[in-house]
């Protein structure tokens, strides 16, 4: 349910659609990390904290080695100025969508960040797109923030400047 924080929200919508989530895309019940302040869109990345805690996930904090964090899924909630799914719940319940390849989702910035150029593939290479960093924490970008950095999600199609849509990478298949 859309719960937004005053009536002058009324025309804002998700940032993150499934398109295929009935067979494809699984909505995992988590908690959001206490720590994790900065707001949250639909459909940025998210990494596990702890067994069942999820926060913004930094492209940066992939190094090289298996022990550091790694990418989970996307937010499919909202907690921003907006729309806050997570505070007036009072408990921190937060969900991320994830899936395999065949789980496709139609984003929206703030969700990536429209400041880059995106461009489908027309040599049958995959376009990979990261977890962002700094101001541009966990949104969808093109550009891998470090030579460690782990593929999120693919690029499927452009719908326009501020409209994309991706499919997730599974995680260890890279």
């Amino acid at each position: 349910m859309l719960q937004l924080t005053s009536l002058a929200g009324v025309g804002v919508h998700r940032t993150c659609i499934p398109l295929q989530s009935k067979y494809e895309a699984t909505p995992q019940a988590t908690f959001l990390d206490p720590s994790e302040t900065g707001n949250i869109f639909s459909g940025m990345v998210m990494y596990r904290t702890g067994g069942d805690t999820v926060a913004l996930f930094d492209g940066n904090t992939a190094v090289s080695g298996t022990a550091s964090p790694k990418p989970f899924g996307l937010a499919a909630l909202d907690r921003n100025a907006n729309i806050d799914d997570v505070t007036q719940t009072g408990v921190n319940v937060f969900t991320v969508w994830i899936g395999g390849d065949n789980a496709y989702f139609q984003v929206s910035a703030p969700a990536f960040d429209a400041t880059q150029s995106y461009t489908v593939s027309t040599t049958g290479a995959p376009t990979y797109l990261y977890a962002g960093t700094g101001a541009q924490k966990a949104v969808l970008t093109s550009t891998a923030p470090n030579a460690y950095a782990t593929p999120v999600a693919e690029l499927v199609d452009v719908l326009g400047p501020t409209q994309i849509v991706v499919r997730l990478v599974p995680r260890g298949t890279l």
